[in-house]
C-alpha cells in the first residue's frame, strides 16, 4: 500500500471505469464519499447493479471504517432490498498523483481490501477541469 494523502484527499466521486483507469464496457465500481460521513458504493454491468449506503470514519491515519446501512439490488429490471453486510469493512487507503496507462496524470485511491473486485478508482472530474487537476 502506497503512502497516502490526509484524510480529506479520501473524500470525493472516484470510480474504477469512469475515471478513465480501464477500458470496459461491461461494469464499473463506483465510490461516493462524502465529507460528513456518509457515502455510497455501487457496482454495474449490464442488467445488474448493486447499490450500497454507508457511513465511514477514520479509525488511525489511512484507515477507515465502513458500516452498511442499506442495500438495493437491481438484476433485470427487477428491485430488491437487501440487508446490508453484517460487518463493518475495515479498510487502508491511499490517495496518490500517479500516472496512470489509459487516463494520463491523475487522482487514485487505492483501497485495501476490495469492496467486491477494484482496489484502485480514479477521481471522477464533477469540476469541469482537466483530468488529474484538482
Amino acid at each position: 500500500m502506497y503512502e497516502g494523502e490526509r484524510l480529506d484527499g479520501w473524500v470525493g466521486t472516484w470510480s474504477s471505469e469512469s475515471a478513465g483507469l480501464y477500458h470496459s464496457t461491461f461494469e464499473d465500481e463506483s465510490l461516493v464519499i462524502s465529507p460528513d460521513g456518509s457515502g455510497r458504493f455501487q457496482f454495474s454491468r449490464p442488467d445488474y447493479s448493486e447499490a450500497s449506503q454507508f457511513n465511514w470514519r477514520e479509525t488511525a491515519p489511512g484507515r477507515i471504517e465502513l458500516t452498511w446501512s442499506a442495500r438495493l439490488v437491481v438484476r433485470d429490471g427487477a428491485r430488491s432490498d437487501r440487508p446490508p453486510q453484517p460487518r463493518p469493512a475495515l479498510l487502508v487507503y491511499a490517495v496518490n498523483d500517479e500516472d496512470t496507462p489509459l487516463a494520463e496524470r491523475r487522482l487514485v485511491l487505492r483501497i485495501d481490501p476490495a469492496i467486491v473486485s477494484a482496489r484502485e478508482f480514479g477521481l471522477v472530474d464533477t469540476s469541469g477541469t482537466s483530468p488529474g487537476q484538482r
